[in-house]
């Protein structure tokens, strides 16, 4: 779903625009205590986050609708710098599947010695 979109954010508001022709698909203002500031936004995994006025945002990326708010309260009204890593399918398949190389390589070197201590007691 997030591949068909892009995701901006202005003036306190985030959008959803379609990648194919630059439509509009949702619209979110997210409430804030000035009327313009800078929105930053950041798709991870599932969720699409943006901050806005020094508050932090979970959204949903298909809808808009805010799953969460936090305040952050203490650390002020500037901007939020986003950062994230999310592990994809094809990185965990990857993984499994070196993982699975090891072990085999493991049991054919445990079949290896025990063939050669085998032949070397006999």
């Amino acid at each position: 779903m997030s591949k068909d979109r892009i995701f901006i954010g202005i003036g306190s508001t985030v959008l959803a625009l379609r990648v194919a022709d630059g439509q509009e698909i949702w619209r979110q203002r997210l409430a804030t205590f000035r009327g313009n500031d800078v929105t930053g936004v950041a798709l991870l995994g599932d969720r699409l986050y943006a901050n806005c006025s020094g508050e932090l945002y979970c959204m949903d990326p298909g809808t808009g609708h805010i799953h969460w708010k936090n305040a952050l309260k203490g650390l002020g009204m500037g901007y939020i710098a986003l950062a994230g890593a999310q592990a994809t399918a094809s990185d965990a398949a990857q993984q499994a599947l070196a993982q699975a190389q090891a072990a085999s390589a493991a049991a054919a070197a445990a079949a290896v010695a025990a063939t050669t201590a085998a032949s070397a007691s006999s």
